[in-house]
């Protein structure tokens, strides 16, 4: 039973899905709605009767009985190609909470939470199905009881006439759906099964060198419509185990409330991944945010993220230009155990690599949920 979204607060899949994550790779691609309304229209043109329907029937039996047939594959061929939609979009409520946090932030970008977000955006189209079943069965009634030929032709003229008009009145939703699809097709997800270590910090201190690093290939420029900033993310194995490495939008000095949608992603990264953290300093504050601002938002994130709930290195990068040491002891008196690293010169990148595995072990661990062996 589809429970109504506006009453429950999300709309529920009536067909049951696999558990999973990466759902959102299950989105099905929509055909446009013009598209969808001709193939409907061409499929119902060819519907016939068969051998054994016909036998013994009458000429205006035989046209009752074929204008009934094409009225009910028009009907079928608009309801259960928005049925299989429905049965193709995951429940939102099965979503990795990141999963879940990056589809908010994409629809709220391009306009559909006007719509309800996500689940209103699959509740019109729940309500576009039934209108066109209901009014298909119900049209049905009109050819039926034509009393001659002229009637049933009419009647059968009229009853296509309402269906397509129901359709062409909820064209926008069909349009929103595949605008929907479209934008959560493009987004690149870290895959959530994968430990994963995530490299946070304030704008331009040198995250996305160190993924590169680090990657055994190219890694992936992950580009998001609510904003013009990309992340990169790489993979790497090491003992046969697969890791995955990402850089996250800079975040600056300032509160919760005040954060914009990029750094409200990296937020949801360091909430929701089975990550270990990796906070990279730039000494030199040649990145444009001073030292102090960066111990403010250090103190601030690990605070909210906590060592017992999160595995923490700080990284102090850049460690090659002279303008590192200007500032170290302030930070020193802040930090345990910093490293420092250069992506440049190679400086700890192998202590690093051996720290950060280790902490993901340990957190692995800690969450009683493995690493994945291949």
């Amino acid at each position: 039973v589809c429970a109504d979204s506006r009453s429950s607060g999300e709309w529920r899949q009536p067909f049951e899905t696999r558990n999973g994550s990466n759902r959102l790779r299950e989105i099905p691609v929509i055909s446009k709605p013009e598209e969808h309304l001709s193939r409907a229209l061409r499929v119902s043109s060819r519907a016939r009767l068969d051998a054994v329907t016909k036998r013994g029937k009458s000429f205006n039996e035989l046209l009752r009985l074929t204008s009934l047939k094409k009225l009910d594959t028009f009907r079928q061929e608009l309801a259960n190609r928005l049925e299989t939609y429905l049965r193709q979009f995951p429940r939102k409520s099965k979503l990795h909470p990141y999963e879940d946090t990056l589809v908010d932030l994409t629809l709220e970008s391009i306009g559909l939470n006007k719509y309800g977000g996500y689940n209103g955006v699959l509740e019109e189209i729940l309500e576009l199905k039934k209108k066109i079943n209901i009014q298909g069965k119900y049209l049905s009634n009109g050819i039926r009881n034509a009393e001659n030929k002229k009637g049933l032709e009419k009647a059968f003229e009229d009853a296509f006439t309402s269906l397509e008009n129901i359709y062409r009145k909820n064209w926008g939703s069909v349009e929103r759906l595949k605008l929907m699809a479209i934008a959560l097709h493009r987004l690149q997800i870290a895959d959530v099964d994968v430990p994963t270590i995530i490299l946070a910090g304030a704008p331009n201190v040198g995250k996305s060198s160190l993924v590169r690093v680090y990657s055994s290939g190219i890694p992936e420029v992950c580009a998001y419509p609510f904003t013009t900033k990309t992340i990169i993310m790489g993979h790497f194995t090491d003992s046969g185990r697969t890791f995955q490495m990402t850089d996250t939008p800079g975040l600056l000095n300032r509160g919760e409330d005040d954060r914009n949608t990029i750094e409200r992603l990296t937020v949801a990264a360091l909430q929701h991944l089975n990550s270990v953290v990796l906070f990279t300093v730039d000494l030199t504050e040649d990145c444009g945010t001073s030292v102090a601002d960066q111990l403010e938002l250090r103190t601030a994130i690990r605070e909210r993220f906590p060592r017992s709930d999160r595995q923490w290195i700080d990284v102090l990068s850049k460690s090659d230009l002279d303008e590192f040491f200007k500032h170290e002891s302030l930070y020193l008196e802040n930090a345990t155990d910093p490293i420092r690293v250069s992506a440049e010169t190679g400086q700890n990148l192998e202590p690093l690599k051996d720290r950060f595995i280790q902490a993901t072990t340990e957190a692995a661990e800690n969450q009683q949920a493995p690493i994945p062996k291949p």
